[in-house]
């Protein structure tokens, strides 16, 4: 990181978070349009693998969100 300066380590710490949270807003905003149910990705979790694996999933999702 120090060979590459500040400039380059600033654009990097920029540009990541957009390349990481791009395909999970995308995934959102498509599930919600075909899907538009109260409940969000615990009903889509629900939905495509069944009751047992939509609650973890939801929790899991949850608890993502306040890490």
């Amino acid at each position: 990181m120090s060979g590459a300066g500040y400039g380059h380590g600033i654009l990097i710490l920029l540009f990541l978070p957009v390349l990481w949270c791009l395909p999970t807003a995308f995934m959102i905003g498509e599930l919600s349009s075909a899907l538009p149910e109260e409940g969000g990705y615990y009903a889509w979790v629900r939905r495509g693998l069944g009751n047992f694996w939509g609650f973890p999933g939801g929790l899991l999702f949850a608890g993502r969100q306040y890490l």
